[in-house]
């Protein structure tokens, strides 16, 4: 799947942190960006806040969430 990088931007610059700013969004922007993130969650936290919506057969699967994991996933983005 593609990102629509178009869609992507106009939607960011309507509100939240990029509201109004001019940016550049492409893949590096993205790359960038969802590591930073990824870098800055608690994942035993965000694990936790998700669990409810998650089937209970699917919950152990919320164990393995750790910051490695989400940047390996991005890594494979590239």
């Amino acid at each position: 799947m593609r990102i629509n990088y178009q869609f992507l931007a106009s939607a960011l610059k309507q509100q939240g942190s990029w509201q109004g700013k001019d940016i550049n969004i492409d893949l590096d922007w993205c790359l960038i960006e969802l590591e930073k993130i990824i870098t800055s969650l608690d994942w035993k936290a965000t694990a936790q806040d998700v669990r409810r919506f998650v089937r209970v057969t699917e919950q152990p699967s919320l164990d393995f969430w750790s910051k490695d994991l989400f940047i390996t996933q991005l890594k494979k983005l590239k």
